[in-house]
């Protein structure tokens, strides 16, 4: 059964990667590391199908709530509902029902919305071994470090691979090569939670948050607006 709820928005990897330096340049007030760029847009990646099942602009496959003893939580709203929520023949079905998969994920109305909780939840105090995983260059590290923060137990060390071979894609394009590799903030300077996404005003946001950032992120939209 389709959700109506589940609007498919896919996105390019260049757009993608300008989306994320400016999602990150509004939460810190400085363009991402190298490191934080091409790691969060290969986990960007791999959690849509290369970009082509992005479902409501959720880029991380963020959950909106799932099934505590038996008993559904919601948490976020509004959301859209995955198959296996109606289909009781999908094996996911029980993982659900034993609170070992969503019941529910995040819907975003825009692409920056929906950035912007994908780069706040992983600024979290609970996911910063996922960020500095990312900074010691580690794909292996990143992968297990998914794993034990929570954010998806379906990772492990073994998904190293997938994300050496994708961050060398991003790399081999020169997607962030422009940023400096700065340290991040300590762990005390990271926010509580993610904060609500401001509205969007449109196509200008892209334009008006680049223009505001040193040249690295200049560099990078002028990719995104001269791919074929």
């Amino acid at each position: 059964m389709l959700d109506p709820n589940a609007k498919v928005t896919p996105i390019s990897d260049s757009d993608a990667g300008a989306a994320l330096t400016v999602a990150w340049v509004n939460a810190t007030g400085r363009v991402p590391p190298e490191q934080i760029g091409v790691y969060l847009l290969a986990l960007i990646w791999v959690e849509t199908g290369r970009g082509t099942s992005v479902i409501r602009y959720n880029f991380g496959n963020l959950s909106a709530g799932g099934y505590v003893g038996g008993n559904e939580v919601i948490s976020f709203r509004p959301f859209w509902r995955p198959d296996w929520f109606y289909n009781a023949a999908n094996a996911t079905h029980d993982r659900m029902l034993m609170g070992q998969a969503p019941s529910a994920f995040r819907a975003y109305d825009t692409a920056e919305a929906g950035m912007r909780a994908f780069v706040g939840l992983l600024r979290t105090n609970r996911y910063r071994p996922v960020l500095d995983a990312a900074m010691a260059d580690s794909p292996e590290g990143f992968a297990q470090a998914l794993h034990d923060t929570g954010y998806s137990k379906d990772y492990n060390s073994s998904h190293g691979a997938t994300f050496r071979s994708l961050v060398a894609g991003f790399r081999a394009k020169q997607y962030f090569a422009a940023f400096k590799g700065e340290p991040l903030d300590p762990p005390s300077a990271a926010v509580a939670q993610s904060t609500p996404p401001k509205k969007s005003s449109g196509a200008g946001w892209l334009l008006a948050a680049l223009a505001a950032v040193a040249g690295g992120a200049a560099y990078l939209y002028s990719r995104r607006k001269g791919r074929a």
